[in-house]
């Protein structure tokens, strides 16, 4: 009887514990995921600032006018993916954050954390970046392969001077 006793205390304890435990995480995953997010947010920003004032050579623009019109919208996608790897490795540890998070709140459910989640996610992956991969996705393997060869196109540049230099410019 004692030991039975003792082992119903211990499952109780366990269970209160293991309760206080995951307010705990939910808490340090929250504030983690905050944190991150700023770190990256300050660096995107400065991306984005580099990006902006970083012109393609005329030798890249020379090349580009072998390419339609219609490769201006793949260029938005080189664009976001060259700012993504400029703040690298930031964007990795908030996508951690948000994950890991999202999996701890999946197991005890909360309103709150799962709007903070949302919130976060629509800000990280906003839809209209589908738009500009797809257009990337539609070019040849053959385009696609000289694009990427283009060293200027893998760190921000700015893609609207470099379209309207390429396709705009008579």
């Amino acid at each position: 009887m004692t030991k039975t006793l003792y082992t119903i205390c211990i499952l109780i304890f366990s269970v209160h514990s293991s309760s206080c435990f995951a307010g705990d995480i939910i808490s340090f995953g929250t504030q983690t995921l905050e944190e991150n997010f700023q770190k990256f947010t300050s660096v995107h920003a400065q991306c984005r600032e580099t990006a902006a004032f970083s012109k393609l050579s005329e030798k890249t623009i020379e090349t580009l006018k072998g390419f339609p019109n219609s490769t201006g919208e793949a260029l938005g996608f080189l664009s976001q993916e060259a700012i993504r790897k400029c703040s690298q490795p930031l964007y990795t540890k908030v996508l951690r954050s948000l994950l890991t998070l999202e999996s701890i709140n999946r197991e005890q459910p909360s309103n709150i954390i799962s709007e903070k989640i949302q919130k976060y996610k629509t800000l990280m992956f906003p839809s209209s970046e589908i738009y500009s991969e797809l257009a990337f996705s539609k070019l040849t393997k053959e385009q696609q392969h000289t694009l990427l060869g283009i060293e200027e196109l893998r760190t921000p540049f700015n893609a609207i001077d470099a379209f309207e230099r390429t396709w705009l410019k008579e």
